[in-house]
């Protein structure tokens, strides 16, 4: 036999079969893979099940409590006016949510916190000041050691603030959006407590709202008085000015003209002038209550406030009119919402009716806003077209009744602001009377009540959760686990990776020495025998005569399954020779107790290797053993010597197996490939890398190894059988594939 091992690049193209997408998974396979690893599972989500529901059952009851209030209350009793000037809550979003930050303020917390002295309930004092646990006493203890000071305790007021930070937490304030219905909720560990933080925190606001209300027309009062006191000063100096220009003057009033302001002796133009001041009087009141009128229209347009307390546009009948006609499309609009979208033809139809008559009110009001300025203007200048008219009769009777016309001027300044002066008392009577008549603009009506058990967590859907939950996980652990796994867990995983056939699956046989039995030998030799039985009847027209057997790397059971698969040859009747090839880590002589023989490293020297007879299970088969310490074992095997010998070897052997170093440590293996008839790829169960196994094949097909196919050894009792379509002429009974 003469086998060129110098030169590879006369050996065929290497065909590597393609990898595996690893990708594709299929469902079956993954319900495979965790059928297989039931009990894992099981285990796994038990523990997790067990410490969510420690978890669960720790978890505090807690108690809600809800409160509500409507806002958007208009029954303030006075003058509109008013109400347009102070913190009326509008019914649209804008003023919801503005009402719900008001409830949000930390200064309405802080109220209800200290109303019910919440710094002193267990439960806030507890997340004020947790209690200490083992191990905040670890670090407490190591920081003292270490002379770190802890910081000071926390002062009233910080408790306080602390306190109110933590009731802002547990508070929730909704508006489903659709109605003018806020709910105050309230979630604590006790069902009276969470009752009394709601209704607290209701009443609170509802007072809050009415003090702003009184505050405002409280405001509006003090203005008045104030006011009041320098006209009240303006009319007793005009008063007292007429009366010491009478005094200073001798002139007595004459009682029986009933528009003269002077009296005696008064002419036809004094009368005139009497006339004419009276009537300047009158002008100078209307100019002072038109004046005063604008002055409010003026003040609530550039406030943009309502108009609706100006007196001419109460007393309008057509802004009534109006008005009537805006209530019953109000009412329509209600009345179709209950059953209509916004979207809906008949309601844009209204809404449009309604922003039409509402144009038409302020287009009104408007309209009177001009006549009053217009009346203004009027009485302005009949004020001045009076003024004119004394001004004119003062200068006809310079000469004779300027004393007449200085008295008359006094009285007319005493007369006005005696006229603005009531005016404004009658405002300020008004504005006084509304103090005490005030309503918030929001109400009660739902008060909390304490609820009979917890409404939270469910204890029962938590558990069932986890339940799930733990499942899920514990199967992706599952799957995480079998694809960590670096090495091939089945034959078809095996062949669809590498492309050679599996034709073995030895299983795991713990045994101290060779030969010796074990619980599993039974299993271990019928392997043995089928493996045995596939390599001689493959198809081929002659079975393989010179077999090795290597592997990718060290200690995959190689040396183990050569000298069992000797054994089961000679058991068989076969006249069998086992080799050992390898001249780095020789094994054989030590497994089967051979020693002083001269082995294959002898095989150079003048007597040669010789060949010793083993007795193993009764039939004998003959072995060549191996010593270390060559220092060319590559060159020696691909000596002509180790040719001639395996040359002889085949006239006296039925088999020949040759056990040689792994393939991808040094290139003996390789060498030894060209010698053989086919070669056996010994591949760990779940443990040799799939890289590993595929570099290998490469290399020994760069020899033109031919490759009949690999062996999976070392396989755990009960994972794989060999209950296979190739292996048995009918369909697979158990075949358990493997996540990549």
């Amino acid at each position: 036999m003469s086998t060129n091992v110098t030169d590879p690049t006369t050996f065929p193209a290497i065909n590597l079969p393609a990898p595996a997408d690893p990708s594709s998974v299929s469902i079956v396979r993954l319900l495979a893979i965790l059928w297989a690893r039931k009990f894992f599972i099981l285990v796994v989500a038990a523990c997790l099940v067990c410490v969510a529901g420690w978890l669960i059952l720790r978890m505090p009851d807690a108690y809600v409590a809800n409160a509500s209030v409507i806002i958007g209350s208009r029954d303030s009793v006075g003058d509109p006016s008013l109400s347009d000037s102070k913190m009326a809550a509008t019914t649209d979003s804008v003023a919801i949510r503005t009402q719900v930050d008001l409830l949000k303020s930390f200064s309405l917390a802080k109220q209800v916190a200290t109303e019910l002295h919440l710094v002193d309930t267990p439960e806030f004092a507890n997340a004020i000041s947790p209690p200490l646990s083992i191990s905040r006493r670890i670090v407490t203890g190591l920081r003292s050691m270490l002379g770190r000071v802890d910081a000071p305790p926390l002062d009233a007021e910080s408790t306080l603030d602390l306190a109110t930070e933590i009731l802002l937490s547990k508070m929730a304030f909704t508006n489903d959006g659709r109605s003018y219905v806020i709910t105050i909720g309230t979630r604590t560990g006790d069902g009276r407590l969470s009752a009394d933080i709601a209704n607290t925190y209701a009443r609170n606001y509802i007072d809050f709202t009415r003090k702003v209300k009184t505050d405002a027309i409280a405001h509006a009062s003090s203005w008045f008085d104030a006011r009041l006191n320098a006209l009240r000063d303006r009319v007793n100096a005009a008063n007292l000015a007429v009366q010491n220009f009478r005094s200073n003057n001798g002139l007595i009033q004459d009682r029986g003209t009933s528009n003269s302001a002077g009296g005696g002796n008064v002419t036809v133009v004094g009368q005139q002038m009497s006339q004419i001041n009276s009537q300047l009087s009158l002008a100078s009141s209307a100019v002072a209550e038109k004046a005063a009128s604008l002055g409010q229209i003026r003040a609530a347009l550039a406030a943009g406030g309502s108009l609706d307390s100006i007196p001419e546009v109460v007393a309008s009948p057509l802004i009534q009119h109006y008005r009537q006609q805006l209530a019953d499309v109000s009412g329509r609009e209600a009345h179709l919402a209950i059953t209509r979208s916004d979207g809906d033809p008949g309601m844009r139809s209204l809404k449009a009716e309604e922003a039409d008559i509402r144009g038409r009110i302020a287009g009104e009001i408007r309209n009177i806003a001009a006549s009053v300025g217009n009346e203004v203007n009027a009485a302005r200048a009949r004020e001045a077209a009076l003024q004119q008219q004394l001004s004119t009769l003062q200068n006809a009777v310079s000469g004779q009744g300027q004393l007449e016309v200085r008295l008359t001027q006094l009285q007319s300044e005493a007369d006005a602001a005696r006229t603005i002066y009531t005016s404004y008392l009658n405002w300020f009577e008004k504005t006084s009377n509304e103090i005490g008549l005030q309503t918030p603009d929001a109400q009660l009506i739902s008060a909390a009540n304490p609820s009979i058990g917890p409404m939270a967590p469910s204890k029962r859907q938590l558990m069932a959760l986890s339940a799930l939950i733990s499942l899920a996980v514990a199967m992706v652990l599952a799957l995480l686990r079998e694809r960590s796994v670096s090495g091939f867990q089945t034959p078809a995983q095996l062949e669809a990776e590498t492309g050679l056939p599996a034709i073995g699956i030895v299983p795991e046989r713990r045994a101290p020495r060779f030969g010796m039995g074990g619980d599993n030998s039974r299993h271990f030799d019928d392997a043995i025998t089928l493996t045995r039985s596939m390599l001689q009847h493959r198809g081929a027209a002659k079975s393989p005569q010179v077999v090795l057997v290597t592997s990718a790397a060290p200690r995959e059971g190689k040396t183990y399954f050569a000298l069992a698969l000797a054994k089961n040859a000679a058991s068989a009747g076969r006249n069998t020779l086992l080799i050992d090839g390898d001249l780095r880590r020789p094994e054989i002589a030590a497994a089967l107790g051979l020693k002083g023989a001269a082995g294959l490293e002898n095989i150079r020297g003048e007597g040669g290797c010789r060949v010793q007879t083993c007795m193993v299970g009764g039939q004998p088969f003959d072995v060549i053993t191996a010593s270390p310490g060559n220092a060319n074992p590559q060159d020696l095997l691909a000596s002509s010597e180790v040719q001639d010998m395996l040359t002889r070897a085949r006239s006296l052997y039925d088999l020949i197996i040759l056990d040689s170093p792994p393939v991808l440590g040094a290139a003996d293996a390789r060498v030894l490939s060209t010698l053989a008839d086919c070669t056996l790829l010994i591949v760990q169960w779940s443990h040799t890398p799939q890289k590993m196994v595929t570099a290998a094949i490469a290399a020994l097909r760069l020899y033109g190894a031919r490759i009949e196919g690999a062996v999976m050894t070392k396989v755990a009792p009960g994972k794989l059988t060999m209950e296979e379509p190739r292996y048995r002429n009918e369909a697979p009974r158990r075949f358990v594939p493997m996540l990549k």
